[in-house]
């Protein structure tokens, strides 16, 4: 984590996982972020407690992003290949359950404008 005024960064995690695409939550208290390519991390910048919130075995999981309460997360997650290979199975997933599910597409970067119940994500059609 980096602070613009002073330009210190603080570690947020310690681990050999490779973490990336790091999600605040609205209220700044908590980071998401994919770890080892294989599931979605918690953790709790002031402290460090970190919990895994998603891992389903045989996906991918990507892109998380808070709801704009904070209470919970949305990702993407595919199963079936390696994109922009071959992908089988793309889904985008709220609370362990599917929301939108596609065959050959790539569902990145989503995107949750307002309080409602509507999501808004960039998709690439997968060729073979």
């Amino acid at each position: 984590m980096l602070d613009v005024a002073s330009g210190r960064a603080t570690l947020v995690t310690d681990t050999p996982d490779e973490e990336y695409e790091p999600a605040w939550s609205p209220d700044g208290i908590k980071l998401a972020f994919v770890a080892a390519g294989t599931r979605i991390d918690v953790v709790t910048v002031a402290g460090g407690a970190r919990s895994t919130f998603a891992t389903e075995p045989g996906t991918v999981p990507h892109s998380p992003m808070w709801t704009p309460d904070g209470g919970d997360l949305v990702y993407a997650r595919y199963s079936g290949g390696v994109p922009p290979v071959a992908v089988g199975v793309a889904e985008l997933v709220r609370g362990g359950k599917p929301v939108f599910t596609g065959k050959d597409v790539f569902p990145f970067r989503v995107s949750w404008p307002s309080a409602d119940e509507h999501l808004i994500l960039s998709a690439a059609a997968v060729s073979f």
